[in-house]
This record gives C-alpha cells, structure tokens and sequence, in this order.
C-alpha cells in the first residue's frame, strides 16, 4: 500500500488546445483505463471518495482518494487482480477501517491517453479521455514540489496557450459517472 497526498490543478480544453500542448510538450504517452466503483447506496460518494482500478502499461492498481483540506489523501494498492481486488487482505482491512462494508461495484469506465511531460514543480498530464460515447479533453498539473510555484508554473504553461487556469474542472469519475446510461 502506497498513500501520498495529492495536489493537482485541471482543465478541460479543446482539441486543437490539446493538441498544441501535446506538440510542444513531447513526454511519455501511454493508454490508460479507470475502472470506478462505488456500492449501490453511493456510500463513496457521499463521503466525497473516489475508488478506481487503473491498468496501464503492465500495471493494475486500485486507488482511493479521500477528500482533506488541502488536495486528497490517496491510498493505493498496486499489482492488483481486477477479479478479486476487493478480498484482497489489505484491500478489505483498509475498506473496513474506512467504514465501507457492503460490495463495491463497478459503475463506469473512462480510457485516456495520457502524455506527461515533468516540469520544474510538477507533472504536466495532458488527457485525451473517452466514456459513455463522449471524448473531452484535459490539462492536469499533478504538483510534487512548493504549491505556490506549481500554480504558477502551471499558469504560465496555460497563459502560453491562451488559457487561464480559475479553479479545476469536474473530475474524472464525475464526469464519467453523470453521463452513465442508467439501468
């Protein structure tokens, strides 16, 4: 199990904006898939947490992210099985100790392609994402040094671009999961 504390500013943008961004930022660019999970009463959702399955590359990871003053705590258990994640020892101890009893189920699923490109402050994300029939796309700026200057940084690479940077978009999973078919 892995926790950090995440701090990340995000932006939706258009295709020709990310596309100037993918250009001038050449990184790594790989495929993901976000699997998210909630159980039928939206108990995560209610306390504001997310939880998702992520595979990429030869990676299966499940993570948590729990709300705090500053960013969110996320809790991450790597090299996951999809099929029995929740029933993992860890997993289910972690789920009990946060209060989350009855089954989580699957609830939607977002693929991006994800190009990052390391900045002085941070890490640029630069999303193509694609759900329910709908494709958007989204700058994020994942800060892993001195918030101040990672705003700032993050300011300036947008204000290059014609974009300014007010507060984050939805995300991922909210945006995911408000577009769902209903059942």
């Amino acid at each position: 199990m892995k926790q950090n504390v995440e701090i990340e500013y995000k932006l939706l943008i258009n295709e020709a904006q990310y596309n100037g961004l993918v250009a001038n930022f050449p990184g790594e660019t790989f495929s993901q898939t976000n699997f998210y999970f909630d159980n039928r009463d939206n108990q995560l959702k209610k306390r504001s947490i997310s939880c998702r399955i992520r595979t990429y590359l030869d990676q299966v990871e499940l993570t948590f992210k729990i709300p705090r003053k500053k960013g969110k705590d996320e809790v991450t258990f790597e090299q996951v099985d999809p099929e029995t994640a929740f029933t993992r020892s860890d997993v289910a101890f972690f789920m009990a100790r946060m209060g989350i009893i009855s089954p989580l189920i699957h609830q939607g699923t977002l693929e991006t392609i994800r190009t990052t490109y390391k900045c002085r402050y941070g890490l640029l994300c630069i999303d193509k994402n694609m759900y329910n029939g709908i494709t958007d796309y989204e700058v994020e700026y994942e800060v892993y040094k001195n918030l101040k200057k990672g705003l700032i940084e993050f300011r300036d690479i947008l204000a290059f671009f014609g974009l300014s940077y007010i507060k984050d978009c939805d995300s991922k999973i909210k945006r995911c999961l408000s577009t769902a078919p209903l059942d």
